[in-house]
């Protein structure tokens, strides 16, 4: 057995943070929801069968997120005092490219 796979995400007006510099008022931080996020992949599984109830099983999976790096949750979920930079889109920190499983069952 072979089963291939396409999954596509898309997220729209997600909070971000954005800091800004005004020499006359010190800096501020904006909440705007203004961000955006895709996740794509591409998943082939294929199953083998042998004897009555064994299997071996194999996975590969392609992928890639991409988003605002700004995410307001990444920064006031997980960090006391977090340093926070001009916003930016880019490769999202848990983009997993290529993935492997392996698996079999055998009874």
């Amino acid at each position: 057995m072979v089963r291939v796979g396409y999954q596509q995400r898309q997220g729209t007006r997600e909070y971000i943070l954005d800091p800004t510099d005004s020499s006359s008022s010190g800096s501020s931080l904006w909440l705007s929801n203004g961000g955006k996020s895709r996740y794509r992949e591409f998943e082939v599984t294929t199953r083998y069968t042998f004897g009555k109830h064994d299997e071996l099983n194999a996975s590969y999976v392609r992928s890639k997120a991409i988003g605002d790096l700004n995410d307001f949750n990444s920064y006031f979920s997980n960090f006391q005092n977090p340093i926070i930079r001009p916003n930016e889109r880019s490769l999202l920190p848990y983009d997993a490219p290529n993935r492997f499983v392996f698996w079999e069952t055998f009874l």
